[in-house]
């Protein structure tokens, strides 16, 4: 009896080290698991740069259209998202971006109309006048943005961005040219009134320090009364260092 209870007491022993040292259930090898996997990402968002920076990026060109009271614009812009910027970088593949930069967006006419103006500053679209050749009539505006965008690394080169520029139009003209016979005429008008705040989306994929990029505004180009209805200009092209 007393060596029954001697070899029981032993199997109890080491049933109890060995399942206190070597066992372990499911439900604590999932949460080890878990435990180590956050570890892991919290160290490898630790060791990349991140935090604030100051920047210079995004030079653009593009190609698009508007519709400008019932005639057919092409519009043509060029660029630099961000002449100077502040961005952040958190866990590598995020960014987001801060900056002012510049902006300047051609709305061309078909070869048979022409941008007019009075002497009360409004500009209208007509047609040229009989005689007129090689016509040429092209509205520039000039604008100041402040782009909020975001960025997101999907690996180390490819990746998309988004966002917004609130766009400070400071100054509007439009260039016309013609010839009649062996003659050319040329004329540049200046003080239109276009309107002053507007807005653009825009969005865009992006290989290395290069993007394919789309932008809208649905805001007029003119002020209300000032202007033919130009507004839901689009484009689409090429951005360099996004």
């Amino acid at each position: 009896m007393a060596k029954t209870r001697l070899v029981l007491a032993s199997v109890i022993a080491m049933l109890t080290i060995f399942s206190g040292s070597a066992i372990e259930s499911p439900l604590s090898s999932i949460t080890k698991s878990a435990t180590e996997k956050k570890d892991t990402c919290m160290a490898e968002c630790d060791s990349v740069k991140n935090g604030w920076d100051v920047e210079v990026s995004g030079f653009y060109f593009g190609w698009g259209g508007t519709s400008s009271g019932g005639f057919t614009s092409t519009v043509k812009e060029v660029g630099i998202m961000n002449v100077v910027g502040v961005g952040y970088t958190f866990c590598d593949r995020n960014h987001l971006s801060l900056g002012v930069g510049y902006q300047a967006r051609f709305y061309s006419l078909k070869s048979d109309f022409q941008y007019m103006r009075d002497d009360d500053h409004v500009t209208w679209i007509d047609l040229w006048d009989d005689g007129a050749k090689s016509t040429q009539s092209s509205l520039t505006v000039h604008t100041i943005q402040f782009p909020l965008m975001y960025k997101m690394n999907v690996n180390k080169k490819f990746g998309f961005f988004l966002g917004a520029a609130l766009d400070w139009n400071i100054y509007a003209k439009f260039d016309k040219s013609h010839k009649v016979g062996d003659t050319r005429y040329s004329e540049n008008t200046k003080g239109l009134k276009q309107n002053k705040i507007g807005v653009d989306l825009m969005g865009g994929i992006s290989f290395k320090r290069l993007g394919i990029y789309a932008r809208y505004s649905p805001c007029k180009v003119f002020k209300n009364d000032f202007g033919p209805e130009m507004k839901n200009t689009w484009t689409l092209g090429l951005a360099i260092g996004f």
